[in-house]
């Protein structure tokens, strides 16, 4: 258990007091931004507990006219073990205790002693933004004594993009207020940060080790990931850390990532010996077990995880994996769209759902259509990059088209060119074609197999066209070869007969587009169609 570190009064000078400043207001506002801090490191460690003198409970022992924490204070006198504390107050650095030349000096009284630090000069309070700021930046200043490997995950969270939008504009600041790297330095400031701690042997070297190694992972160096997490359990057992799981179970993502199933499962069991309900551990060791064949295995694992995290989004996608494997792909979806229900930015989920989406769909009965409509979400929600647009237009733009034909209801308002044979000229239909496309009804009276064309005029884009008939089947599609006249679009051809198709059409303008069909027989069509 943590002590807490009271943030006593902050001492202020009369040009402060003057402006209606308060030395508890200001404590909390140095709370405040130490929590913020503390909230967005990304971290499970248990951090710093913080809080303003002012803030602590009043109560007086019956009968004695002592305060209870006058009693605390007293007994922690008595044991060597004094209350953590930070004393601050504003210093003027000229004669006229200008605000451009005042700054925040910290002391932070522990066991240990007392460090000092400053916030740096505090400058014009021209807004609450400013002065938001000036307290975070005395937070960070802060951290490096009392949480040092919390700075580092923080600043790691903001290298990284991990933030909210306005926490990222809040970080950005603040992080400008730092002192720049030195020009022939490499590395990011978290991983500068991270390995001081390692190098003094700090307390926190084992959690520096971890941030060390999650690095290395994330940035595919898995035998970097080996030796910084073997770094960190190093540090664990030296300083007699009894609950740090997180290690040994970075140790077996990285086995399982080289290949080496055997040892990935030894990292992830000792890790489970540390904390039977290390998550992380748990799922590693479902996907671990999954890659070795052990079906039963798996699912115990990740039901397991469900138990503490049901919307746990790594094991709904190791799950959905292992369906898959054994080609139940219909339930492995299932899971893939937990994962992504949960987080749509999850890309290995996205990347398993397409994989078994498309397998389901190459295999597909006549009643695909009955499937697709089942089984896949909704594509705006997914496609929120341009490269899983374009990944989803590229695998199933066609059978998008095929399975949102308009219902039966919808047929009667669309618009209808009708043909039982042809004249002279092929018939031409002047339409518009609407950002999300365009279906009119073609009323064909013709006898079977006729060889009918379907072209699309249109000055504005390149159209794709596609023709299907009363049961969702795909007769006709653009057609490969294109016509050497730059007013013409795009043509289909297909054999026809008696009864309805349905002519869709698209194109990639976000605005109406005019175009003209002309239905002509295949053999006229290159003469006649314009």
């Amino acid at each position: 258990m943590r002590d807490t570190v009271v943030i006593e009064e902050i001492g202020l000078p009369p040009p402060l007091v003057e402006m209606g400043y308060s030395g508890t207001v200001a404590a909390h506002r140095l709370w405040d931004s130490t929590q913020w801090i503390n909230d967005h490191a990304g971290t499970t460690k248990d951090r710093a507990s913080l809080i303003a003198a002012s803030r602590q409970l009043k109560i007086t022992e019956p009968g004695t006219g002592l305060s209870a924490s006058g009693v605390v204070q007293m007994v922690r006198q008595l044991i060597g073990r004094e209350q953590p504390r930070i004393a601050a107050e504003f210093i003027c650095r000229d004669v006229e205790c200008s605000l451009e030349k005042m700054e925040l000096r910290l002391r932070v009284f522990s066991g240990d002693g007392m460090e000092v630090t400053n916030a740096g000069r505090l400058g014009d309070l021209e807004s609450e933004e400013v002065i938001n700021a000036y307290f975070d930046q005395a937070a960070l200043a802060l951290l490096k004594i009392i949480d040092p490997y919390v700075r580092a995950s923080f600043l790691y969270a903001v290298e990284q993009g991990a933030l909210t939008p306005t926490a990222r504009a809040r970080a950005t600041v603040l992080v400008k207020t730092l002192d720049p790297l030195s020009a022939d330095s490499d590395q990011p400031r978290s991983t500068i940060e991270a390995l001081a701690l390692l190098r003094a042997r700090h307390p926190q070297g084992a959690w520096a080790g971890l941030l060390l190694a999650v690095q290395e992972y994330r940035n595919g160096n898995m035998e970097a990931t080996l030796i910084r997490a073997g770094e960190s359990v190093t540090h664990m057992q030296a300083d007699r850390i009894v609950h740090f799981p997180n290690a040994l179970s970075a140790r077996g993502s990285a086995f399982l990532n080289l290949g080496n199933v055997a040892e990935a499962i030894q990292e992830y069991k000792a890790a489970l010996a540390i904390d039977p309900e290390y998550i992380s551990a748990m799922v590693g060791l479902g996907n671990a077990f999954s890659q070795s064949g052990r079906t039963q295995e798996v699912i115990e694992k990740y039901e397991m995880v469900f138990t503490l995290d049901p919307a746990n989004i790594y094991a709904n996608n190791g799950w959905g994996t292992t369906l898959r494997k054994h080609g139940d792909n219909k339930s492995a979806i299932e899971k893939f769209n937990a994962s992504l229900e949960v987080d749509p930015t999850f890309d290995a989920a996205f990347d398993n759902w397409i994989v078994s989406l498309t397998v389901i769909l190459d295999s597909a009965d006549p009643e695909m259509c009955a499937q697709f409509s089942e089984l896949f979400p909704n594509i705006e929600r997914y496609a929120n990059t341009p490269q899983r647009a374009i990944v989803l237009a590229d695998r199933f733009e066609d059978t998008t088209t095929l399975c949102s034909r308009p219902s039966g209801k919808d047929l009667s308002d669309l618009e209808e060119i009708r043909f039982g044979g042809f004249g002279e000229d092929p018939i031409a239909f002047s339409t518009t074609i609407p950002p999300k496309g365009n279906w009119i009804i073609l009323d064909s009276n013709l006898p079977p197999d006729s060889t009918i064309a379907v072209s699309l005029k249109s000055i504005d884009e390149v159209l794709s066209v596609h023709v299907l008939d009363r049961n969702h089947r795909l007769v006709g599609e653009r057609d490969a070869q294109m016509i050497d006249k730059p007013a013409l679009g795009q043509r289909v051809v297909f054999k026809a007969g008696s009864g309805p198709y349905l002519l869709r059409m698209r194109h990639l303008r976000p605005t109406e587009s005019s175009a003209t069909v002309v239905v002509s027989r295949a053999d006229e069509w290159a003469i006649r169609a314009d």
